[in-house]
């Protein structure tokens, strides 16, 4: 039987029950190779054939038949093996011969002395040529880069992906008629936990759990069809599973829900059915619900706008020790939403979020130690806590690390050290720290030499990001002509929305440039109003 008949097979006659090692074809017809030189490589599909990078088999020059071994794990039809076996003969399986490996989970053979001379200095061919077959859910393919040279590649999904392989000799009288690469060993057990068979009985069995009244085989049943985990995706049978499961007090399906309907991805946004279901999953013990609903209350979410409630709210989920609920906490505090400000517990509340690892917690600390809020003034301390944020990704504290570094806050003077942590910072999209790279590479201190495109091109992120300092600054840019053809009209604009959004400085240089300006630039600037 042919390979591609074989894979070609319904779905569902693979759904069957087979032992954990699963179920082995005998060899399947792939595909013949017409070896015109005397050494074979074995290598990465997606590398391009080189001999340091696979195998070399020696074998006589040939018409070769490529063959494959399918193992079934129960609805999971991988590629046990590969053989290339000399066409007519009978072979006889030897002792290993080498091993071969691959990163992207696909193995080639190749005729090495043909595909050199057809492959010429050209690098990216290999990747070009195999990409199609990877792409469009093939497990195995024949990639021609020349037919009329015979510089072919069979090439396969390598069994459970990546990895090293054994390659073992076929032999007839003696001689070598051909290899086989062994992907997946005959007593190799099934690892991917259940497989698909398995996963629609469980299924099935969960169907009838629900039917009875299962809150817990619901809300299960529930996430299957949501996440489509062995049967079609379907978001309004989920939905559906789910509700039946809150409503037999199951905390989970409630708090899912709670979520579903707040974000209004997989159903139309409903404040008032989200916050019944936190209100349900609270009800039920759930400590993430609790600082759901004092979100609801903070920004009004279907509700009221009741600063309060919210604190009330999180007051409960930071008693239980909730990490964004201690934060939520000591942000009210800190401003005094809802409560008397008190920076003394807020800290308290940061200090507890922050050793659980809540990144904004880090950072907010940290502004309070800069600052001595409710803590005694700590430069080190502050530095330290931005440093920790920023090992985990922080924008923000990034950047104020990057000030400490450059200023010697805390920290010894280092502007190396404040480049990268603003350079992270603007790439994580913070303003500020945009706005910051690009004057770094304006102005050329050392050791980064003045750059005005790369100023420029931080500046104009900056300014889409909405910084003020960032219209001024790119505003004296036009203003002058550096870097840029000089325009007074889009340097007054620049002006005008750097004082729209509060930097006060921006008024004199407006008023300074706005009377330079001609008759017709103010007219142009004035239609720009309209």
């Amino acid at each position: 039987m042919k390979l591609a008949d074989f894979i070609a097979q319904p779905a569902s006659s693979f759904l069957k029950e087979t032992p954990e090692t699963g179920e082995q074809t005998d060899w399947l017809e792939f595909c013949d190779l017409e070896l015109k030189g005397s050494r074979v490589l074995v290598v990465d599909a997606q590398f391009v054939p080189s001999e340091k990078d696979g195998l070399i088999i020696e074998l006589s020059p040939a018409k070769y038949a490529v063959q494959a071994k399918v193992t079934n794990f129960g609805g999971d039809v991988r590629i046990s093996r590969l053989r290339a076996v000399r066409s007519g003969a009978t072979p006889q399986l030897g002792g290993k011969i080498g091993e071969t490996w691959t990163d992207t989970a696909n193995t080639g053979i190749c005729d090495i002395e043909v595909f050199s001379k057809a492959w010429g200095a050209d690098n990216d061919a290999s990747y070009q040529i195999i990409e199609p077959f990877l792409t469009d859910g093939s497990n195995f393919g024949v990639a021609e880069l020349d037919v009329a040279t015979g510089a072919v590649m069979p090439f396969v999904s390598s069994g459970f992906g990546d990895g090293s392989f054994a390659v073992f000799d076929l032999t007839e009288n003696g001689q070598r008629i051909g290899f086989e690469i062994e992907f997946i060993p005959s007593d190799e057990k099934y690892s991917f936990g259940a497989t698909p068979f398995q996963r629609q009985i469980r299924i099935r069995e969960m169907e009838q759990s629900a039917k009875q009244g299962d809150a817990a085989a619901q809300y299960k049943l529930g996430k299957v069809f949501l996440d489509g985990d062995g049967v079609q995706k379907n978001p309004a049978i989920g939905v559906k599973w789910l509700e039946q499961s809150a409503r037999n007090k199951n905390t989970e399906a409630a708090l899912a829900l709670g979520t579903i309907f707040k974000n209004g991805k997989i159903v139309p946004k409903d404040f008032l059915k989200a916050r019944e279901f936190y209100e349900l999953a609270a009800s039920s013990g759930s400590v993430s619900a609790l600082n759901h609903l004092g979100v609801f209350y903070r920004h009004g979410y279907g509700v009221p706008v009741d600063n309060e409630k919210a604190v009330s709210y999180y007051q409960q989920a930071a008693n239980q020790n909730l990490a964004d609920a201690q934060y939520n906490l000591a942000v009210h505090l800190s401003k005094g939403w809802g409560v008397t400000q008190n920076y003394e517990e807020a800290a308290k509340w940061y200090r507890l979020a922050a050793d659980q690892g809540n990144k904004n917690a880090i950072f907010n600390l940290g502004n309070f130690y800069f600052r001595g809020d409710g803590v005694k003034k700590d430069e080190a301390e502050a530095a330290r806590l931005f440093l920790q944020g920023y090992k985990k990704g922080h924008g923000l504290s990034a950047f104020n690390l990057g000030r400490c570094y450059e200023k010697g806050i805390g920290v010894e003077q280092n502007l190396n050290n404040a480049i990268t942590c603003y350079r992270f910072a603007a790439l994580s999209d913070v303003s500020a720290a945009q706005r910051t790279y690009g004057m770094l590479f304006k102005n050329g201190p050392e050791p980064i030499a003045k750059n005005l495109e790369t100023a420029l091109k931080w500046l104009r992120k900056a300014v889409v990001s909405g910084d003020a300092e960032a219209h001024y600054e790119l505003g004296l840019l036009y203003e002058t002509g550096e870097g840029v053809t000089a325009d007074k009209v889009e340097a007054c604009k620049l002006f005008q929305k750097a004082l729209d959004g509060g930097f006060a400085k921006a008024v004199e240089k407006l008023n300074e440039l706005y009377g330079t300006l001609s008759d017709a630039e103010r007219a142009s600037l004035s239609k720009s109003k309209e």
